[in-house]
């Protein structure tokens, strides 16, 4: 499969560069009208880093990029190896659990038109969103969903009510409860964390994306399991990602 690029890109990417997994598989599980969609927020729905790698900018002179991000603790690496306090790292790290900053937040280019494609193609309600945020930020994310994403019910938004549960439990209970509701359930993170733990529970009829960030390489060796990268790379952008329902559906 090779794809032409469809907006300001004039280049081309090779899919076998892009895409890990069994393509059967996926288009037998993508194109069956009953399956259910489950979104990851930050990272996938929305370009989280941009704000927050903005403000680390802005309040203590770091320099970050999406496209390099190599690990969850890319932030605090990068301040340790230029020797910041354990105090301004901890700083650094709370821009992921601000509101303000987490709402300031776009979305992932060619999110909207995918997200406009599932809710078109599986219809709203078997569309979901499951995310690992604390519960403090529950009503700045409805904001940011209804603003962003207006065509995903909030009763489909599912966010923790305690930081007392687990984020990887949280995850993966939500899956095994929407795995018993249809034929197939489609969970799309960016964390190899929650992938893989909901991969090591084995809900048969749960298949599993991931849209790695940055230079983060994740080779599952599971059957239900894809692995979809960003394309152009310096935009962290989902084209592939959209492709990739796009040709399975048959619409290129």
């Amino acid at each position: 499969m090779y794809h032409s690029l469809n907006m300001r890109e004039r280049e081309k990417y090779t899919w076998t560069d892009l895409f890990i997994g069994d393509w059967q598989v996926f288009t037998k599980v993508v194109s069956n009208p009953e399956t259910i969609i489950v979104w990851d927020i930050d990272g996938v729905l929305g370009n989280t880093p941009r704000p927050v790698f903005s403000n680390v900018f802005i309040e203590h002179g770091l320099h970050a990029h999406p496209s390099q991000i190599s690990s969850w603790d890319y932030l605090s690496s990068l301040a340790r190896d230029k020797s910041f306090s354990e105090d301004k790292i901890i700083a650094i790290e709370n821009g992921w659990y601000s509101s303000d900053i987490l709402e300031k937040a776009p979305r992932n280019l060619y999110m909207k038109r995918l997200v406009d494609l599932t809710t078109s193609y599986y219809g709203v309600d078997r569309n979901y969103v499951l995310t690992s945020r604390k519960p403090h930020l529950k009503e700045g994310t409805y904001r940011w969903m209804e603003r962003e994403y207006p065509q995903i019910s909030s009763k489909n938004i599912l966010i923790r009510g305690s930081n007392e549960i687990k984020e990887t439990e949280f995850k993966s209970d939500h899956i095994k409860r929407l795995s018993k509701q249809a034929p197939y359930v489609v969970f799309i993170d960016d964390s190899t964390k929650y992938i893989q733990h909901v991969l090591d529970q084995s809900i048969n009829n749960c298949f599993v994306i991931n849209t790695p960030l940055g230079v983060i390489d994740f080779k599952p060796n599971n059957d239900h399991a894809f692995v979809i990268k960003r394309y152009p790379h310096n935009l962290q952008a989902m084209l592939p990602l959209l492709d990739a329902f796009r040709s399975a559906l048959s619409l290129i």
